[in-house]
């Protein structure tokens, strides 16, 4: 029990965010009305007061009820459960673009007058402005303050449930996450062990600062367990139970209540459903086509004419890959080596003698990959996705590492979830390579349109940084 009594201070558990709730409410209804009065001035010119509270009295009330019953039946002010900013992101805008589809049904069905539909563009496009600016700026103000980190408490398991428990909080938490110590009476290596079994209960007690509890299994009866969730709930501690039979889903699970009764299934990735194709799509046509239209001509002519003074051979390299599907392709890049005779054999590495100076400077500045656009709006290609390896690596790789072919479910990208978590370069160590598939597998099972741009985001900043491209 002296070990419990130094880890923790009684009486220091805080509540949760009421007044952040409460702020985050109050402004949500502030700025939506407040979007929707200035389109009305951009649009109609000025509105006065009469008018106000008459001409537009059903459109303020639909506005602000429709939004507290979408906000409402969606948990939209949870703030017990801390997600990932893009997953927040998400959210509100799927939020947003239901309130649209009632507002516009209200009007054109129930009252069959249609307002100005510039009005209702411009009203959204500032309303999902103005909210999605407030979001990103109470994050980083929580991050900052620490409101945003998630202390977490573990009770049972093996080493490798923890290992994979604490890799699964920092990708859902955005490295948000910290794992205050575990309960059982076997110690694991770079895990502290705050007690056994029977220590829980009397550190509950104390009010320790923690968010939640996972539960693996354990020597506590089902008794023992309940009366910690009693003493838990109080707190605001939210308590899990991680199954033993998730281990036999190692790209994820889901859970389905069939009765008293929890099932799980092997999770559908994001990705597997036609609407997130047809959205992800959409958007690589949009960026490959104006990176197509606007930029590829000029970078073909300048960096053209640099390739071809400093080397003989051609401007764009060309060279099969594998695919969706692990389906073949041909990836385009401008050349970065000279001419040889193993560039589908031998990786390059940071010193290669293959490489020219003016390939040296397209590698760095990822100068060399934008040709893949055009793969891209050919369909080989993703913007964003697992980068696409050379066939004989593939080869390689899938016979040493577990899951690898399970990164061929979606098309390669220009940039990934990898690469922006500096997994870039040469993989000549084993190790590395694994790493980069298990981030590339993350990518897969946890897929949204805000994630994508994260990793654009992050692609353009590393590059305008100096990082190191990748391969």
């Amino acid at each position: 029990m002296n070990k419990i009594n130094k880890t923790i201070r009684p009486g220091t558990k805080k509540m949760a965010h009421p007044k952040h709730r409460v702020g985050l409410i109050i402004s949500d209804f502030i700025f939506f009305n407040l979007g929707f009065l200035i389109a009305g001035r951009i649009i109609y010119g000025r509105i006065g007061s009469t008018e106000l509270y008459t001409t537009h009295l059903p459109l303020f009330l639909v506005v602000n009820l429709a939004w507290l019953l979408i906000t409402t039946q969606s948990k939209a002010y949870d703030w017990l459960g801390k997600v990932r900013m893009e997953l927040r992101l998400n959210k509100l805008v799927k939020m947003i673009f239901f309130h649209f589809n009632v507002v516009v049904f209200f009007y054109y069905v129930i009252l069959r007058s249609l307002p100005d539909l510039w009005f209702f563009l411009l009203a959204y496009l500032l309303v999902v402005v103005v909210m999605v600016a407030s979001r990103i700026c109470i994050h980083y103000y929580e991050k900052k303050k620490g409101h945003a980190l998630t202390r977490y408490v573990v009770v049972g398991g093996g080493q490798k449930n923890l290992a994979d428990l604490i890799d699964a909080f920092s990708f859902a938490f955005n490295g948000n996450a910290r794992l205050v110590g575990r309960f059982g009476d076997t110690q694991y290596k770079e895990v502290q062990n705050i007690g056994s079994y029977k220590d829980l209960k009397p550190y509950l007690q104390q009010w320790p600062t923690i968010d939640q509890i996972v539960f693996f299994h354990s020597k506590l009866s089902v008794k023992e367990e309940q009366e910690i969730l009693k003493i838990a709930e109080p707190q605001f501690i939210r308590a899990f139970v991680a199954s033993r039979a998730a281990a036999l889903f190692p790209r994820g699970y889901v859970g389905r209540q069939r009765g008293d009764m929890l099932i799980m299934g092997l999770r559908e990735e994001p990705l597997m459903r036609l609407r997130n194709r047809f959205t992800k799509r959409i958007f690589d046509l949009i960026v490959s086509g104006a990176v197509m239209l606007f930029l590829l001509p000029i970078m073909y002519i300048v960096i053209g004419f640099l390739i071809k003074r400093e080397s003989p051979g051609p401007i764009l390299f060309k060279q099969q890959r594998s695919g969706y599907g692990n389906e073949v392709f041909d990836i385009w890049k401008f050349r970065s080596l000279r001419v040889n005779d193993n560039s589908d054999t031998v990786q390059v590495t940071k010193n290669d003698d293959r490489r020219t100076k003016i390939g040296d400077f397209l590698r760095r500045t990822s100068l060399d990959e934008f040709p893949q656009f055009f793969n891209v709006f050919l369909g080989n290609m993703s913007i964003v996705g697992p980068r696409p390896h050379m066939l004989k690596h593939t080869e390689e790789y899938a016979a040493l590492i577990d899951h690898y072919m399970i990164r061929h479910k979606i098309k390669p990208g220009i940039t990934g979830w990898a690469q922006v978590n500096n997994l870039r370069g040469s993989t000549e160590e084993l190790w590395k390579m694994q790493k980069r598939v298990d981030y590339d597998v993350r990518y897969l099972e946890n897929w949204s349109l805000l994630l994508d741009l994260r990793c654009v985001w992050r692609t353009v900043f590393d590059v305008l940084v100096g990082e190191e491209a990748a391969n």
